[in-house]
């Protein structure tokens, strides 16, 4: 099926390499040319678990990888918090109270002046 062997793809990685690119992502340009067409606007966030001219394999402990994982959703936590404060929607808190007579807290867009 692939005609590619084991030593062109090391080539191939050592001379993108040189060029300075780290990473070749394979899956979001899809995505995005989807969203594109459909008209919704997206973001993506990458993130690299190893280096390539290594080995193909992830080689982390399961602590190591959770941690890996919660990065890229606390970074668009950030930056979606960071979007709303700039652009005047803030978030405050208010309390309400829940069918079984107990309060819940919950976050709701502060509304704009």
């Amino acid at each position: 099926m692939c005609e590619y062997k084991e030593e062109d793809k090391q080539a191939f990685l050592q001379e993108v390499q040189k060029l300075g690119i780290k990473n070749i992502e394979m899956e979001a340009t899809q995505i995005a040319s989807l969203c594109y067409r459909t008209g919704r606007r997206a973001g993506m966030i990458c993130v690299t678990l190893l280096n390539r001219l290594d080995g193909d394999q992830v080689d982390l402990t399961p602590d190591v990888y959770k941690e890996y994982q919660a990065r890229p959703l606390n970074l668009a936590i950030k930056f979606i918090k960071h979007s709303l404060m700039q652009s005047g929607h803030g978030i405050r808190k208010r309390t309400l109270e829940t069918d079984d007579g107990t309060e819940a807290k919950k976050t709701k867009p502060k509304e704009t002046q």
